[in-house]
């Protein structure tokens, strides 16, 4: 979110708005799509930045779930793969905002860091359930 709100004042949208479309072709039929999201200049650049916001807003409730549930049984072994998955998360958003194309360098790393979580969690479900029949 404060990515998004560092770029606001540059794209000139107050707030509640959360996007800025633009008409692509005044001249389109009215049955073409013309209004589309911007995706250049400071207009394009706040778009980026809430869709970097709103993406880690949506991963995030699963992700600290996962965390919790994993830090209760792997401890401070958690803490890294943590740190990995924010900084992704942190990259992400940054990099995205620049270019549409650069969020891959973050978006990687946060992937990771979060399905590591989740298959730590899915490999205690499995030991809770198998118990002494599981060797480790």
């Amino acid at each position: 979110m404060a990515n998004s709100n560092a770029v606001r004042a540059g794209a000139r949208l107050d707030r509640p708005d959360q996007h800025i479309y633009k008409i692509m072709d005044a001249k389109a039929s009215k049955d073409a799509p013309f209004v589309l999201m911007a995706n250049t200049g400071w207009a394009g650049k706040f778009n980026r930045a809430q869709r970097g916001a709103f993406n880690t807003d949506e991963s995030i409730p699963a992700f600290l779930v996962n965390t919790l549930l994993t830090a209760a049984v792997f401890g401070p072994v958690v803490i890294c793969i943590t740190l990995l998955a924010v900084y992704g998360r942190v990259t992400f958003a940054l990099k995205y905002t620049e270019a549409s194309d650069k969020r891959g360098a973050g978006f990687l790393p946060a992937l990771i860091g979060e399905q590591w979580t989740a298959g730590l969690v899915f490999f205690t479900a499995i030991k809770a359930i198998a118990g002494p029949a599981m060797p480790f």
